[in-house]
């Protein structure tokens, strides 16, 4: 059952009187918990502005911090000023001169309507002023790397004594590692005593952080005096990246969706994960690479820079229509067959290729083309392939054709009443371009006829659409269906020779969205 809120907790023990403790990391704190029945004492806390001093000194007392488990409780502050037995003075804020040379114990009791009470206890020094230390190097100006040698140095002056001996003197390095700006918790790093100089070595750890130096000086009659300075580090920060982008990464078991970035510490060592396999969209990834050449999960240390960018690059695995640079393929039924026409290619027979200019700049693969070449074979290419193709091919393939759609690759032939006609729908910049090849035949199959075509939309996507089909080739068992990059290195292959193909069914490729413009309404009004 829910009892209490305590942040920061990171143990958890019964003490020998049955109360709770726990430690509070966050706060650096042991804390108890207590149950009581009935009235519970207060917490009596005493603080006193300053505690030491040349005679006569005056001193402001406060019991703000005092507290009573009980609400509604009304406490009485009863203050001994000298420890000897008398209330001098009560409130929660009081004032005493000590006008004497000595060491004085100030008492503070804190009683509640039912008579329970706490003490607490401050000393008061009087005739004597407590050491003054100073942090010589470093300066705060300094940044550190993590393994780096850092030199300290350092003194005391005791307004009675003098300079103090490097026996007075203790040494304290902290990290403090802070979730947010304002909310850290400490690491003890190293202490030393007893020198006024030394070395120690940055730390590894993970940022937001920094260090905290403190020296300590304590004179012969017990009083300390504490100078802090903190050491903030150099940072780099890691810009971290998949191909194609939105895929996730690790950096130190942090799970992370590219594009991202993460500030750390110079020198630091980080572990860089890229997990697999992944799926974005309808793509399913596997992992390849990583461009520091690096395992799929390996160590990199930060380096001396403004920035760093490590990518891990991946490919679409087997039939998970995707891509590498981020383009993927989904099917739609009863998309709508585009009418094409009137204009007409100049193609005949077999083997033929005719060049045709783009009615709009056509984005692919981070290229733009104007111009494209189509082939009697079902391949469109944005670059010249240098002659026809028959003979289709697995996808990728680093010979000709390249940079190419392939809505249905394979051996086919223009008969009489064969055409390849194009055309251009709707406006700017919205515009569609579309080839067709109709009623074409199949090399070997006298008697069969096919009809498809390429739908290139303005902003980058490709749809390839058919019609009119009947069984065997016609349905794809010797076709190649997919796209292709400019050096025939990565793909988006749907399918090679196989039965896939269906009269209705539009195969939608979409390029990744940081390549492209979004489509507006009526783009999307198309899927």
């Amino acid at each position: 059952m829910p009892f209490a809120i305590a942040p920061g907790v990171a143990d958890l023990r019964i003490g020998p009187e049955n109360d709770l403790y726990y430690v509070d990391l966050l706060g650096g704190t042991v804390r108890r918990f207590h149950y009581s029945s009935g009235n519970q004492p207060p917490n009596a806390v005493a603080e006193a502005t300053p505690t030491s001093g040349e005679a006569p000194l005056d001193v402001s007392f406060d019991a703000v911090g005092s507290t009573d488990a009980d609400p509604g409780d009304i406490l009485e502050y009863q203050w001994d000023f000298t420890g000897d037995g008398t209330v001098d003075a009560t409130g929660l804020n009081v004032t005493h001169r000590y006008p004497s040379v000595g060491t004085y114990t100030a008492r503070l009791r804190v009683v509640d309507f039912a008579g329970l009470s706490d003490t607490a206890t401050v000393q008061i020094r009087v005739g004597t002023s407590a050491p003054v230390p100073v942090i010589e190097q470093p300066t705060a100006a300094m940044r550190w790397a993590t393994g780096q040698t850092v030199t300290f140095s350092g003194g005391a002056t005791d307004p009675q004594q003098g300079a103090l001996p490097a026996s007075a003197l203790r040494w304290t390095l902290v990290n403090m590692h802070c979730s947010t700006p304002e909310n850290c918790h400490s690491h003890p790093v190293r202490e030393v005593a007893g020198v006024a100089s030394g070395t120690f070595l940055a730390p590894d750890h993970e940022y937001p952080s920094y260090l905290e130096l403190t020296l300590t000086a304590g004179d012969s009659g017990g009083l300390t005096g504490s100078t802090t300075l903190r050491l903030d580090p150099k940072t780099v920060q890691l810009k971290l990246a998949t191909k194609p982008s939105g895929l996730r990464v690790n950096l130190n078991g942090r799970s992370l969706t590219t594009p991202n970035a993460v500030q750390v510490i110079v020198g630091s060592t980080n572990t860089l994960s890229g997990p697999g396999p992944q799926r974005l969209g309808p793509g399913t990834y596997t992992f390849q690479n990583w461009s520091d050449g690096g395992a799929a999960t390996h160590v990199i240390t930060a380096p001396a820079a403004t920035t760093a960018t490590y990518t891990a690059n991946y490919d679409g695995a087997p039939g998970s229509c995707a891509d590498g640079f981020g383009y993927a393929c989904t099917t739609h039924s009863g998309r709508a067959y585009l009418p094409a026409g009137p204009a007409e290619l100049p193609l005949t027979g077999d083997n033929d290729t005719a060049s045709v200019v783009l009615p709009f700049p056509f984005p692919y693969y981070g290229q733009t083309h104007s111009r494209a070449w189509v082939d009697v074979n079902g391949v469109l290419s944005f670059v010249d392939p240098r002659g026809s193709w028959p003979a289709n091919r697995a996808l990728p393939y680093a010979g000709t054709p390249n940079a190419a759609l392939y809505p249905f690759w394979d051996d086919l032939v223009m008969h009489p009443e064969s055409r390849v006609r194009t055309a251009v729908l709707g406006a700017a910049p919205d515009r569609q371009f579309v080839v067709e090849w109709k009623d074409v035949g199949l090399s070997g199959a006298p008697a069969a006829r096919i009809t498809f075509q390429a739908v290139l939309s303005e902003w980058g996507q490709i749809v390839f659409n058919y019609t009119a089909l009947n069984a065997g080739r016609e349905l794809g068992n010797a076709a190649t269906i997919g796209i292709e990059n400019p050096t025939g290195t990565d793909a988006v292959q749907y399918s090679v020779n196989q039965l896939v193909l269906a009269n209705g069914k539009a195969i939608v490729f979409t390029p990744p969205a940081a390549t492209v413009a979004a489509p507006s309404a009526d783009q999307g009004s198309l899927d």
